[in-house]
């Protein structure tokens, strides 16, 4: 067989070149072998004349013609030669071969090209005359400088092409080149990695920490040697390879091969004769195989390591004073094992003699700094293969402990590694290039310690000699810890090592924390650092997985207090303390401290407080410096999570009142001391005082709280704050408080701002001369406490006064409640005067999430303006929650969406509909832009005047702002799913009124950007969509018939709708369109009797919507036409069953469907024949009319307007529909889900209507309705159904089964069972129509027709628990079981029906053992399943116990196979299945 190729037409040619090619050779790409020696004699003849031209084209043509792909036509010659790609190749390698042999230069022009060509071609290649010739030009000696040349020019020299093509060769080479092993590894390795170093400049050549990134055809040759080398292992000595690979020269150049990577991961531009299956290669995997197969074989060389005497203990530790040579236990060289010879000790010879000179790294050659660097590379990939060797064997069947094995990784790498750790530990200064990479083996290699459970406190180690190593190793990886130490401007490197040493500490952490027990406070100290250093930086990601396992680890060991006092010595001994207050900003550790305070053992209680009060105090009592007061922060933001997290319970109520006294009177009076300042802070406002009210506003919180436990409660004393004697004079944070409250209430500016209430109009910032201005935020969460704690008093003096009458104090609740409205209102004024204050490095709480956690407390004392300042924050957020609101803020706003107690303030959801409503109102009127007072101040309703101003609009789409809208949008859908009652009173008519504007303008909008954006135009439908769901909820609550005026709000909403959603014809619209146009509806015929009017104009607008059906200048403009109309029908329908209509409104409402029939019935029925878009709604709005007005009751109820001829006229309606539909229900009508779905809706709807089946066909109905189930129960078997169709179907089946006669039950059963030469139905489909005649039908002879029949149909039936489709999808086989158990729990009782002998019992006590051997009760919830059996076994044993007694095997075996699958399932499982059987 011939296959044509083409040449490439990069290769230009003068007329004269083509007729010499002509003559001398027809060039086809491939050809039939023809064993002729003639043949081979005129090949070699044509393409040596063409050659002999000695023309630079002919071999350019020549390897144009080699790499083409595509066709080419060439002529016939009468020779009849036929020359392929290989006989080119054959004649074209000798010479290229040649060429370079002769050559000295390694960039002969097309030579390279030529060679990479031919053996892309011929290396591969099987026929024996192609290997003849490879092995006659690529001998071994030819090999090794060819190979050696390829290799040289691939690095030195040439242009790129070159040294690609040269690199195809060196890799092509690989694949006949077999030198020995020495040879390989000492020569052509040591070779290549001459070259990489040679290449590169002469600071990347002397940095020997740093990666060598190559290009790809240079990182081919590196991975082709090292692939050869791995080759090569195949068939060399066992302990020679092994000697050679843990040489101290190899074990280096391995380390630098290994991390040699590639500056390219795309495809090659330089041809296709390049792109080879190589491409993928790694460097570092190729090493780590030479690795796994040369120094760790599972086979050859395990058992050495295992018999070793280095490998039964741990090797010495260098003591102090010593210097860096690390040595296993001996100065000799250990080679002797058991009196045997242990050629692997080797290995830890070389290591040590690598890495033991300790000295200064500056101080070393170049080389040895490099071999050092190397090796510390290589040593996780040395271990991380000695582990797998170890677990290979493990896998291979021989038992060994497991904690045998984990000691004997330990000490491997212990060996391995303590010369390196050495160097850490050793070393004199702070190096970068040093201690990156010994930080980086560190981390690895601790990290495989880790993982593979290497070391665990649990294995024995009775002289702690395991521990002792790595606390050693511990101590090497802290002393790297003062990064900021290092002379160094490169950032990236120091942050690299903190990453490294931050990951070890957490391994060693995890490992064991006694190694981190004494050095906490310096890792504490250092992981601090890092958060605050290297923010958003890996370094930072890893400080806080080590300070999260720190906190996690002592809270589980119960050991809080230690972490509290270490973190309290770590920022004490900090000199850089600017990232101290950078440990609480963690959400992942904040939260793990609170998890640990919760679960706090009580007996630590007092412990851990009595710290705080000391830290505390003993910082206050020196003068405040910067570096003390970030102290003073962290501690007061600790003392406070720990107080947050208290649980108080009867228990520790008595207890904690009494620390929260003390520490008013030791702690905080500490911060409040003036004799040492001479100053008075609640007086100066010093920065204490912030730190002063946020500690006690906490401890009142506590306190309070505490107080609920006490039996009997003296509100003059038992409470915070409240007990001070009359004599003292000293100024207590109460009293200043008030004093600010005082202040504040009686400014000019708070009675200018109370007496206008204009709380939605952003405030001033012009007003900041208040003193307090930098305290704010501590005053509103100190005012906050207060409330909660004037809440608790007010209750309990309100049950004193209650009790005693006459009871005289100086408390009294009204006191304490003018007291609580006095502060809400300090609070809401401030909160609003300056949101924007924010107490930095105190307190990271938003001030509106501490005023929005204690809703709950402070609403109770709040006036309605009060209300609408929180209520305009909250929307202002929600409006904003994707844009540029703060993170706190959102995360407040959505806990509170989502939180059922925030729905349960009266007063906020009194409000909320209004002030949610008006928002939005105001912020899409922003949008267009349009002033809101225009709208506010019109006569008009608000709808009206926005319908007048919209007209009026002429706005490009580009200045609409998206996010903006998904504000508005994300308000409405809250407001619209918000569980409030609405009172119905003739408020929410307004609401509806602004509800409708808000409506009109979003559509003004939507009509605006219909040309823009697709994102802009869904979000606008989304925002459409969430004003009709408001809509929804609002309409049935308004009051819109007690004014005149409210009529013709009615009119404009249901036009504004019905335009709107004509003119966009958006499907996503129509069902909020529709419910609303209902609910309308419903409130006009609930008010019939008060105002007809209303329904009146509505169905007159409807009427207008029928018309002009006709003049639909589209089909989606008659499907949105048809939707609106079916929704009305459909809710008149509803109404009527529920008989909710005035006589004079249904009369209304059926002149419309009367319209309805006359106007676009001929429509109907021209887009059910076409199946067009709107073929689904024709069929659903011919379905309920004909079921309103072929509704035997309405017709007889009602004579004068459903007469006969209507009724009449409607059942040929229905007739011709059915027709359509039977004729093409296997067709284009049920070419989509709407279309089958419609479909099956009209067929159930004509059960319910009576004589529409006898007009039609009882038979054709029936077989029309057998044939969709039947199409619904094959849709199931390929999951494309939900099942809600079919229950329909099946209801409409049941309605017609008990109407039925005996010629319909006979056809029913020939569908069920047919001749053997129809086809049957699936088995599913038989057993649910039997399930359903069992049901329905009642009568004698309906009954006999089915026993005749019962054997059939219980054998098909019994096929439910083999057949095919369910064992290949698991919810067809839970669906056919539990079919087959609700049938079989039918059938058995019904014994009239089928009387069951033992042979059917066997049969169904069989069929069901065979399921619990099927793999899916395994694999899934097989409960189900298994309580579907236990139904039918307890039928069986109830209403055949004497049968059972003659079929022992077959109940036995079933009862043995659910007992082995509660046996098979898991705890949960087998317990709900246990339940079931124990029955």
């Amino acid at each position: 067989m011939k296959s044509k190729r083409s040449r490439s037409p990069s290769c230009s040619k003068d007329d004269e070149t083509h007729s010499s090619i002509a003559k001398h050779a027809k060039l086809t790409p491939a050809s039939t072998k023809t064993d002729n020696q003639s043949q081979q004699n005129n090949v070699v003849h044509h393409i040596s004349n063409f050659l002999s031209s000695k023309n630079n084209q002919s071999i350019q043509f020549l390897l144009t013609y080699l790499e083409s792909t595509e066709e080419v036509e060439l002529p016939s010659y009468s020779d009849n030669v036929s020359i392929t790609q290989q006989d080119v190749a054959t004649l074209l390698l000798p010479w290229s071969i040649a060429h370079l042999m002769r050559s000295n230069t390694t960039d002969e022009k097309n030579v390279w090209r030529t060679l990479s060509i031919c053996l892309n071609l011929l290396i591969d290649c099987t026929e024996p005359s192609i290997e003849t010739t490879l092995c006659n030009c690529l001998s071994q000696s030819t090999l090794v400088r060819l190979v050696h040349k390829a290799a040289s020019s691939t690095f030195v020299g040439g242009d790129t092409k070159n040294q690609e093509y040269a690199s195809n060769c060196f890799v092509k080479l690989m694949k006949r080149y077999h030198p020995s092993f020495e040879i390989g590894c000492n020569t052509l390795l040591k070779d290549v990695e001459d070259f990489v170093y040679a290449n590169l400049d002469e600071g990347d050549r002397d940095s020997y920490c740093k990666e060598v990134a190559l290009p790809r055809h240079q990182y081919r040759v590196v991975c082709g040697a090292l692939r050869l080398i791995h080759t090569l292992l195949n068939g060399a000595n066992v302990k020679r390879s092994f000697s050679m690979l843990s040489s101290v020269e190899m074990l280096p150049r391995l380390g630098r091969m290994g991390f040699v990577k590639c500056t390219s991961n795309g495809p090659y531009d330089v041809g296709t004769s390049l792109a080879t299956n190589d491409d993928h290669e790694d460097a570092k995997s190729a090493v780590e195989n030479i690795i796994m197969d040369g120094l760790f074989h599972s086979t050859h060389h395990v058992d050495g390591f295992r018999t070793m005497d280095e490998l039964r203990s741990l090797p010495k530790l260098p003591e102090d004073g010593e210097d860096g040579r690390m040595n296993n236990g001996s100065n000799n060289d250990t080679r002797k094992s058991g009196g045997k010879g242990c050629y692997q000790a080797g290995l830890f010879l070389s290591l040590r003699m690598i890495l033991s000179d300790a000295s200064k790294v500056d101080n070393e050659k170049p080389t040895k700094s490099r071999d050092v660097a190397a090796t510390i590379n290589l040593l996780p990939i040395l271990v991380h293969g000695f582990f797998e060797s170890i677990q290979c064997k493990q896998s291979s069947g021989i038992k060994r402990s497991t904690e045998a094995d984990a000691k004997l990784q330990f000490y491997f790498w212990a060996h391995a590694t303590i010369s390196a750790f050495g160097r850490i530990l050793n070393i004199d200064g702070l190096d970068l290039n040093s201690d990156l990479v010994l930080l980086k083996m560190a981390s690895e290699t601790l990290h495989m310690i880790l993982d593979r459970d290497v070391y665990s406190p649990s294995y024995s180690d009775p002289d702690e000699a395991l521990l002792s190593f790595l606390k050693f190793v511990t101590q090497g990886i802290l002393g790297h810890s003062h990064v900021q130490e290092y002379n160094s401007t490169s950032p990236a490197v120091k942050e690299k090592i903190s990453s490294y040493v931050l990951t070890s500490m957490r391994t060693l952490m995890l490992l064991n924390h006694r190694l981190v027990f004494e050095q906490l406070p310096t890792c504490i100290s250092f992981a601090c650092y890092n958060l605050h250093q290297y923010r958003n930086e890996n370094a930072s990601s890893e400080a806080v997985a080590f300070l999260f396992t720190i906190v996690k680890t002592f809270s589980e060991l119960r050991q809080i207090g230690y972490f509290l006092s270490s973190t309290r010595t770590a920022f004490s001994c900090m000199e850089v303390s600017a990232g101290n207050l950078e440990l609480l900003q963690c959400r992942k550790i904040t939260a793990q401290l609170a998890t640990s305070y919760q679960t706090l053992p009580s007996g630590q209680l007092k412990e851990i407080w009595v710290f705080f009060d000391e830290w505390i105090a003993g910082i206050s009592r020196n003068r405040l410096s910067s570096s003390t007061s970030n102290e003073l922060g962290l501690a007061s933001k600790m003392f406070i999570l720990y107080i947050k997290s208290i649980r108080t319970d009867k228990h520790n109520s008595s207890e904690l009142r009494t620390l929260c006294e003390n520490s008013m009177t030791l702690c905080v009076s500490e911060l409040l001391d003036s004799d040492r300042s001479g100053i008075d802070i609640l007086k100066a406002g010093t920065p204490m005082l912030r730190i002063y009210m946020n500690i006690c506003g906490w401890l009142v919180d506590i306190h309070t709280r505490s107080c609920f436990w006490l039996e009997s409660i003296d509100t003059g004393s038992a409470f915070l704050l409240t007990q001070t004697s009359k004599d003292d004079q000293t100024p207590t944070v109460l009293s200043y408080l008030h004093d600010v409250v005082g202040s504040t209430v009686e400014s000019e500016h708070f009675k200018q701002e109370q007496s206008t209430f204009n709380y939605q109009v952003e405030y001033s910032q012009s007003y900041s001369d208040t003193s307090f201005k930098a305290f704010s935020a501590a005053l509103v969460r100190l005012a906050l406490h207060r409330i909660h704690q004037l809440h608790s008093m007010i209750y309990y003096c309100k049950v004193q006064e209650h009790e005693d009458k006459d009871r005289n104090d100086n408390i009294s609740s009204t006191k304490l409640v003018y007291e609580a409205k006095l502060l809400v209102n300090f609070v809401i004024y401030t909160s609003r005067t300056f949101r924007n204050s924010s107490d930095v490095g105190f307190e990271s709480e938003s001030l509106w999430s501490s005023i929005a956690s204690s809703l709950g407390t402070w609403s109770h004392y709040s006036e309605p303006h009060h209300m609408k300042v929180f209520l305009n924050w909250f929307f202002s957020v929600l409006y904003q929650i994707e844009d540029k609101a703060s993170q706190q803020d959102k995360d407040c706003v959505l806990t509170l969406t989502r939180d059922a107690s925030f729905y349960e303030v009266r007063e906020c959801m009194t409000m909320i509909m209004q002030e949610g409503i008006t928002f939005a109102l105001g912020k899409v009127t922003e949008l267009l832009p349009i002033s809101r007072h225009i709208i506010e101040s019109s006569s008009d309703r608000a709808a009206s005047s926005c319908l007048n101003i919209a007209s009026q609009i002429v706005k490009s789409s580009d200045s609409l702002n998206e996010r903006a809208v998904q504000g508005v949008n994300m308000i409405l859908s809250f407001l619209s799913s918000v569980p409030s009652d609405l009172i119905f009173c003739e408020e929410n008519t307004k609401l509806v009124d602004k509800a409708v504007a808000i409506d009109v303008l979003v559509c003004k909008m939507y009509e605006i950007a219909m040309t823009s954006s697709k994102n802009m135009v869904n979000t606008l439908t989304k925002t459409i969509c969430a004003a009709r769901y408001l809509l929804i909820v609002l309409v049935p609550k308004a009051t819109l018939f007690l004014h005149k005026g409210d009529a013709s709000l009615v009119t404009t909403t249901a036009a504004h709708i019905i335009t709107s959603s004509l003119l966009f014809n958006d499907s996503r619209i129509l069902w909020p369109s529709g419910n609303v146009m209902c609910e309308l509806l419903m409130t006009s015929i609930d008010n019939y009797d008060i105002s007809s009017s209303l329904m009146s104009e509505l169905l007159l607008l409807m009427e207008e919507v029928v018309k002009g059906v006709n003049n639909a200048t589209s089909t989606i403009e008659f499907a949105t036409r048809a939707y609106l109309i079916r929704s009305l029908i459909r809710r008149i329908i509803t109404l009527h069953r529920r008989h909710s209509f005035p006589t004079k409104a249904l009369h209304s409402c059926i002149k419309m469907a009367l319209l309805c029939r006359n106007h676009i019935w001929g429509k109907i029925i021209q887009h059910i024949n076409i199946s067009s878009v709107a073929t689904s709604i024709s069929l659903l709005l011919a379905s309920d009319v004909l079921a309103f007005l072929g509704n035997d009751e309405l017709a007889h109820s009602n004579p004068g307007l459903i007469t006969h001829d209507i009724v009449d006229r409607s059942m040929k309606d229905a007739k011709e529909i059915f027709y359509i539909i039977a004729q093409n229900q296997n067709s284009n009508l049920t070419s989509t889900p709407d279309n089958d779905a419609a479909m099956k809706y009209f067929l159930s709807s004509l059960a319910t209507v009576e004589g529409v089946v006898s007009n039609i066909s009882t038979e054709t109905y029936v077989n029309t309705l057998l044939s969709a189930i039947l199409r619904e129960e094959e849709s199931f078997v390929d999951q494309s159904v939900s099942g809600l169709e079919c229950h329909l179907l099946e209801s409409a089946l049941c309605s017609l089964l008990r109407k039925s006669t005996i010629s319909d039950i006979q056809y029913i059963v020939s569908f069920l069972l047919p001749n053997d030469k129809a086809e049957r139905p699936s088995y599913s489909f038989t057993a649910r129509i039997y399930y359903l005649l069992i049901h329905c039908v009642k009568s004698q002879e309906h009954m006999q027709i089915l026993s005749n029949q019962s054997i059939p149909l219980f054998l098909t039936s019994m096929n439910l628990l083999t057949e095919e489709q369910g064992r290949n999808s698991y919810e067809r086989f839970a669906s056919n079981i539990e079919l087959f158990s609700t049938l079989m729990s039918s059938i058995i009782p019904r014994k009239d029906l089928l009387l069951l002998s033992g042979r059917e019992i066997t049969m169904i006590c069989c069929g069901m053992s065979s399921i619990f051997r099927h793999k899916q009760t395994d694999d899934a919830d097989a409960v189900p399943i298994f309580k579907s059996c236990c139904s039918v076994v307890s039928s069986l044993i109830s209403n055949y116990p004497k049968q059972l007694y003659g079929c022992p095997n077959g109940l036995f075996s079933l009862l043995l196979a659910m007992l082995d699958c509660i046996l098979r399932s898991n705890s949960k499982r087998s317990n709900a299945m246990a339940l079931e059987y124990a029955k």
